[in-house]
């Protein structure tokens, strides 16, 4: 991944890494479609930046079937408490606004070790929780 330090205020404060957890909501012939959608929501939210699976940072927590799609509960953990996670996306791929939300932890906030919100999710769908924090230095 090659950048310009100057233009680019993510890799000014360091090396950033993002993590992905995804829960699939829906059948095997949703996830297809489901695919390319998160591809545009990528394109859209963080670019060309890396995104990979993160089960040992962040886990997701979110019910197979809500009681009420109006205020379905989902619960983020942090794993790996020393990671200082800086912030954690919510996206949800087919609602009409999929950003359900940004959650910004200032410093002496980034040992978090959970957090819970409800949502509204209109349609069986991937949620995903995409978590980032800046390294001192990469090896």
């Amino acid at each position: 991944m090659s950048a310009n330090t100057t233009t680019n205020p993510w890799l000014r404060r360091g090396v950033e890494i993002l993590l992905i957890v995804l829960l699939a909501m829906g059948l095997a012939t949703h996830a297809r479609a489901g695919n390319d959608r998160w591809a545009e929501l990528k394109a859209a939210y963080f670019g060309e930046r890396d995104i990979s699976s993160g089960d040992n940072v962040i886990t997701m927590e979110v019910p197979g079937r809500a009681h009420d799609a109006a205020t379905v509960p989902i619960v983020i953990r942090a794993v790996d408490l020393d990671s200082e996670i800086k912030q954690v996306h919510l996206i949800v791929d087919k609602n009409p606004l999929p950003l359900a939300g940004i959650f910004k932890f200032k410093d002496v906030a980034s040992s978090w070790e959970w957090l819970e919100t409800r949502i509204r999710i209109n349609e069986y769908t991937d949620v995903r929780a995409i978590a980032n924090w800046a390294m001192a230095a990469c090896t």
